[in-house]
């Protein structure tokens, strides 16, 4: 890694990547703890509020788990998703990027939707980074 010319974004993507395991690695008690941890933890990040009522909350949270299957965010580490939602609200970050992304509007309520969005932003510097890696590995400079 010290031979590789990371800005600081990479690096705060490699500090994530690396800090634990993907998010379905945990077991299904402790995978529902985690979902309503990120949840909570995503609103406070991003200034959305949390659906109006429990049973609104516990659908969120279902809804995301299944759309996190569904569009193959299953890889991405609890410190990765929390970056995306810091990446999200710091727009000078899309400056350094080797990649374009757009900034996601928080919505008034937190919803699936803005936090796929927001999750998609992040994988697009994600497999920015790995490329940058793996360019390395395969002997190009840079």
């Amino acid at each position: 890694m010290e031979n590789l010319k990371l800005n600081s974004w990479d690096k705060l993507i490699y500090d994530a990547r690396v800090s634990g395991i993907g998010l379905f690695e945990y077991e299904e008690n402790d995978m529902n703890t985690t979902i309503l941890d990120l949840v909570l933890r995503i609103s406070v990040i991003s200034g959305a509020n949390l659906p109006p009522n429990d049973n609104l909350i516990e659908m969120l949270e279902s809804e995301l788990k299944k759309s996190l299957i569904a569009f193959k965010f299953t890889n991405l580490s609890i410190d990765e998703v929390l970056l995306a939602f810091r990446f999200n609200c710091v727009t000078d970050c899309y400056i350094d990027l080797d990649v374009e992304v757009n900034y996601v509007q928080p919505p008034a309520n937190l919803n699936v939707d803005y936090i796929l969005k927001v999750l998609y932003n992040y994988r697009k510097h994600r497999h920015s980074f790995e490329r940058k890696i793996q360019n390395k590995l395969d002997g190009y400079n840079g």
